[in-house]
């Protein structure tokens, strides 16, 4: 070997190493994460923050009723405080299947170096060691993701009494022309009997 490819050798290991140290301070930093979040997720932090505990004083004029003066319970942050819900399960909904697909490229590549693996080979430990650090902490990110999604929408049900997705359609079935019903309800049907378990031949 010569000195230039050894040097190129020692590089790469050397920064394979740096790699392996970053990430798996991400991983101990994800998992401190998701315990504190265990504890109090971020659903429970805008509720407790965005709610007006205080009694209001009204005036009423006596157009609108004027026996009606006085102090009322009155949430006034409600408005924001539900925006803010929505918003924030639509972000984790729309970016909780992009992070499943990032962990499971990180699972392949962790598998792959495993099997690669060579207790001879400096690069090939650290490949496979920087691999399983990266996957575990994309599983940290998607299980933390889990959880706050999870918890925003009990805490939605909680404040509102009803529960919310951004995932819905964007027509409503009653406003569907009868023709284009009936495709979609025919779609419907060919993809549930896909769905199936196919029966072993008797």
């Amino acid at each position: 070997m010569t000195q230039k490819s050894i040097k190129i050798a020692t590089s790469k290991t050397e920064q394979l190493i740096e790699d392996n140290a970053a990430l798996q301070s991400q991983n101990n930093s994800l998992k401190a994460q998701l315990e504190a979040s265990a504890i109090k997720g971020l659903g429970d932090y805008i509720a407790d923050t965005m709610t007006n505990h205080e009694d209001i004083y009204f005036h009423e004029d006596n157009v609108t009723g004027g026996d009606k003066d006085g102090w009322r319970s009155v949430d006034t942050m409600e408005f924001h405080k539900r925006i803010m819900l929505e918003r924030m399960i639509g972000h984790y909904e729309y970016w909780l299947p992009k992070q499943a697909d990032r962990e499971s490229k990180a699972k392949y590549f962790a598998e792959r170096y495993k099997a690669e693996y060579s207790p001879d080979s400096e690069l090939s430990r650290n490949n496979f060691m920087g691999a399983v650090a990266r996957y575990k902490g994309d599983h940290m990110l998607t299980t933390l993701m889990n959880a706050e999604l999870a918890n925003l929408q009990a805490t939605y049900k909680d404040q509102f009494l009803r529960s919310y997705s951004s995932l819905k359609a964007t027509v409503i079935d009653g406003d569907l022309p009868s023709d284009i019903a009936a495709i979609m309800k025919e779609m419907d049907a060919m993809d549930a009997v896909n769905e199936e378990p196919a029966t072993k031949a008797a």
